[in-house]
């Protein structure tokens, strides 16, 4: 009893898969599950299309509604008498009774088979699966058996044997009609599945080829590819030198940034002493036309004292005084000039000793020049100092008898003679001194 209960679970489920694919293949609703047929939309819009007089849309749609529809027109129309069906059942979603509703879709499928569009549904039928079409066609031939067996004596049964031989031949031509559709549906399966079997190899037969297509390509290649390996690496290698390079550069790059700001500063602070230099070594320049101007001022002095001496009468020896005092003051005032020409060439070696890394090489001569020019000048006045005390020595002698004119005449002329060549010296050093300035 268990096995025959869910045996029929099971044709049940295989009939609402085929009433499933059924409506939606004919319906205008799409039907992917069988929970869409519990409301009754898809069923009552396929009854209004096969027999719109006796089943339209209602307002409120429901299996209840259609199963009532249904009982009014076999009862009405074909004189059977429905089994008892629970509609509110079949139309829980959630929970369907799968019995019920499938009793009820063979009460939609009894009154297609009774329509007159049985025979578009029936060619509708034939596009499916080839299992729901079997499901279908045993479900068509119970339904019709059970509306001959259920119809009663004498209400719309046909006595007639020329009817009952019509009916059977109907039944025959529906059944030669199966028949072919299945022999059809064999070829078709037959010729679908040779036709995935072509599918199939061709589509080995274009993966083979594309791979064959990529051997080719990579055995056109490969000499290429190992001919670019061999140039790719000495490229490697020139590659990571010059990146070395550029690294290197980079370095260089920013020190050289950084080092132009150091040298302008340097250039700067140099510009600043050669300028400072400039003007020191300028006021030194008139210093030393200022000392060679006195020099030579000394000079026309000395001169002028030689030019005295010619004329002096040595038997004055008030004259002889005179002159020995202004001798006494120029050599005075040259010792004072000499200490202070040393003293500011001392601070000026100081001065550029402490702004420069060593003096200018025009300094030295000038110290040179300086000191000798000084010295020679000293020299001069010591000599005229001395030989104006030899002369004064003399005239103090010269009282005496013993004393010959000639002798002190010859005297002064020696004197003379080294006053002159003193004189000569001091004119060959300021040479030299306006060669080296």
């Amino acid at each position: 009893m268990h096995d025959a209960t869910e045996t029929r679970g099971c044709e049940d489920r295989e009939q609402l898969a085929a009433f499933r694919a059924w409506v939606d293949k004919v319906g205008k609703r799409r039907v992917n599950t069988i929970e869409d047929l519990c409301d009754g939309a898809a069923l009552f819009e396929l009854l209004s299309a096969a027999a719109p007089e006796h089943f339209h849309t209602p307002k409120r749609v429901s299996l209840d509604a259609l199963h009532r529809t249904c009982v009014r027109y076999y009862r009405d129309e074909l004189g059977s008498e429905v089994p008892p069906i629970n509609a509110k059942a079949a139309s829980r979603k959630a929970s369907y009774s799968a019995p019920d509703l499938a009793q009820l879709l063979r009460l939609v499928l009894g009154v297609i088979v009774k329509s007159e569009q049985s025979d578009a549904q029936i060619k509708a039928m034939q596009e499916l699966e080839y299992a729901h079409q079997m499901i279908l066609k045993q479900t068509i031939e119970s339904v019709l058996a059970w509306l001959d067996t259920s119809s009663p004596a004498g209400e719309n049964v046909p006595h007639d044997p020329d009817a009952l031989a019509a009916v059977r031949r109907a039944l025959a031509k529906s059944n030669e009609k199966v028949s072919r559709t299945q022999d059809q549906l064999t070829s078709a399966e037959a010729l679908v599945q040779q036709l995935d079997s072509e599918k199939q190899e061709a589509r080995e037969c274009g993966q083979l080829r594309a791979q064959l297509d990529i051997y080719q390509r990579d055995a056109v290649q490969e000499p290429a590819l190992e001919k670019e390996q061999t140039h790719r690496e000495p490229l490697q290698r020139q590659l990571a030198a010059l990146q070395e390079e550029n690294t290197r550069l980079a370095a260089t790059a920013e020190n050289m940034h950084i080092t132009p700001r150091a040298d302008d500063f340097l250039l700067r602070d140099l510009e600043e002493q050669v300028e400072r230099h400039a003007q020191e070594n300028e006021a030194w320049e008139q210093r030393y036309t200022a000392l060679d101007r006195e020099h030579k001022s000394r000079k026309v002095q000395l001169d002028s004292i030689a030019q005295q001496m010619q004329k002096l009468d040595v038997n004055d020896e008030t004259s002889l005084d005179a002159v020995l005092a202004e001798i006494t003051a120029m050599r005075n005032n040259a010792k004072s000039k000499e200490k202070e020409a040393q003293t500011l060439l001392r601070r000026l070696g100081k001065k550029l000793g402490a702004n420069a890394s060593k003096p200018p090489k025009e300094l030295k001569p000038i110290l040179d020049l300086l000191a000798e020019s000084f010295q020679l000048e000293d020299v001069v006045i010591q000599r005229v100092h001395d030989c104006w005390s030899e002369a004064n020595k003399r005239h103090a002698q010269s009282t005496a008898p013993s004393m010959q004119p000639d002798a002190r005449v010859e005297a002064l002329q020696r004197e003379r003679d080294a006053l002159k060549q003193e004189q000569r010296l001091i004119a060959v050093y300021t040479e030299i001194g306006a060669g080296t300035k």
